[in-house]
């Protein structure tokens, strides 16, 4: 099995790096008690900008589904 390891905090700049954290620990603990985690991020655009708007997170832990939805301030 292979297995990648990487933050968040490289990737996006502009968000409420507090709520990524909490979920980037909660990936981290999960992955130490030998649990699977899976994510997904999908980008938000509102309108014609290019600007993110939001990231919508899909991850689960051993199955169990989560989603979060973080604005890029």
């Amino acid at each position: 099995m292979q297995t990648k390891s990487w933050t968040l905090k490289g990737v996006i700049k502009n968000v409420n790096l507090k709520a990524f954290k909490a979920i980037e620990m909660e990936w981290a603990d999960a992955k130490k008690a030998g649990k699977i985690v899976e994510v997904k991020i999908n980008y938000e655009y509102e309108g014609p900008s290019r600007r993110l708007s939001y990231y919508n997170i899909q991850y689960s832990i051993d199955g169990k589904q989560k989603v979060v939805r973080i604005k890029n301030e």
